[in-house]
């Protein structure tokens, strides 16, 4: 398995460390195809739960989004925290 199978393997299970990498893979490209929106969406659930890194890159790309982009990237966002943070939270 790929570290990027791990990272999506915890990232589902709630863990804002390993949202926070999947979206530096979808940031970097390596080993996957470089998306904007999914670099949004991962890096925005990891802030929301106090990951200021996270916060920071979440920021970095939504400076460069469309409005069009963010809308999508904002219902992917959306969607992730109701499937991987929610049902999580304590």
């Amino acid at each position: 398995m790929t570290a990027g199978t791990w990272y999506r393997i915890a990232a589902v299970q709630g863990m804002a460390e390993a949202q926070l990498a999947m979206a530096m893979l979808f940031d970097s490209g390596e080993g996957i195809l470089q998306n904007f929106v999914e670099v949004f969406a991962w890096s925005s659930i990891a802030a929301d739960q106090g990951l200021p890194r996270a916060a920071r890159l979440r920021d970095s790309v939504a400076s460069f989004m469309s409005r069009i982009v963010r809308t999508n990237a904002d219902a992917l966002k959306a969607k992730y925290w109701d499937l991987y943070v929610v049902p999580f939270q304590k």
